[in-house]
């Protein structure tokens, strides 16, 4: 059953921890030089946006899942999931202007 203001929550939930994470990656120098392979590709293709180092792949799934562990339905994670990664590729590609 959809829920919109379940929807929104999670929506808003995916933005400020991704956002969150981000922010965090950029203060601390270690987290930040990991995160850098995302960002030194030398063109904009959609593969960079899945680029992670090995020190991600320690914490990431537990950002994506964050939802999911807070106790928001997988019925509604899932769909707005797959909207999310949609729209951080198009973030990465040259489909689409600036998008901020």
């Amino acid at each position: 059953m959809w829920r919109p203001l379940t929807s929104v929550a999670c929506i808003i939930l995916d933005e400020f921890t991704g956002y969150g994470v981000h922010r965090v990656e950029r203060r601390l120098g270690f987290l930040w030089s990991g995160h850098l392979a995302h960002h030194s590709a030398g063109g904009v293709r959609m593969a960079y946006s899945a680029r992670l180092s090995p020190v991600e792949g320690f914490y990431q799934p537990l950002v994506d899942l964050s939802a999911p562990l807070l106790g928001f339905p997988v019925a509604i994670y899932a769909p707005l999931t797959v909207a999310s990664l949609i729209h951080l590729e198009l973030q990465h590609t040259r489909v689409v202007g600036r998008l901020g």
